[in-house]
């Protein structure tokens, strides 16, 4: 082989196996906003009302999105025994103009999604970069880093309300966060990719 194509293969080598490190301003800017949110189901307001309740003996539902939020007082149920068919209380209807609201447009299931954010993630220290990937590590083709964020969650006002009819408190938990090198820029692996 010729000496300058040698030369050439050599600082391609070198040049391909320098990356840049992952730091501290890079994660912070990547974490963006982190709320903790509640979710639960209603029905339509005139949907509610005009559909017939049928009964429903000795069915049990488990939700705890709909158990918190009936227990809060933002919603209750639309037949006695039917724990699937709910909708907002007055209380709920004078909050829900925070939430987000997203209502199904398949003609068979006419239920309304809400969101609620109770909280958002309080940093309580620097993050920490782990210096390589994981044993467990299922994808080890690109270089990534697991990032360790300090911190709790911190109720709002609905958070707050949760808390005061029961919810479990949520205490001091670590946020940890996959960055992945990716066209030699480090970016956070969201849950789906």
């Amino acid at each position: 082989m010729h000496r300058a194509t040698l030369g050439l293969l050599a600082l391609a080598t070198t040049l391909s196996c320098r990356q840049p490190e992952l730091t501290e301003e890079t994660v912070l800017r990547d974490l963006g906003k982190d709320e903790l949110v509640l979710q639960f189901w209603t029905d339509p307001e005139g949907w509610a009302v005009t559909k017939p309740c049928e009964a429903k003996p000795n069915l049990v539902s488990v939700d705890e999105g709909r158990d918190a939020a009936t227990a809060a007082g933002w919603i209750e149920r639309v037949c006695p025994d039917d724990p699937d068919r709910m909708r907002l209380t007055e209380e709920g209807r004078r909050r829900s103009a925070r939430w987000q609201k997203y209502e199904s447009t398949d003609t068979r299931n006419t239920r309304i999604a809400w969101t609620v954010p109770v909280g958002r993630y309080a940093r309580s220290g620097a993050p920490v970069i782990a210096r390589g990937p994981t044993p467990n590590d299922e994808d080890t083709r690109l270089p990534q880093r697991f990032v360790t964020i300090p911190g709790r969650y911190v109720p709002n006002e609905d958070g707050q309300r949760l808390y005061d009819t029961g919810w479990q408190r949520i205490r001091a938990v670590d946020r940890i966060e996959k960055f992945t090198l990716w066209k030699g820029i480090w970016a956070r692996r969201h849950g789906g990719d």
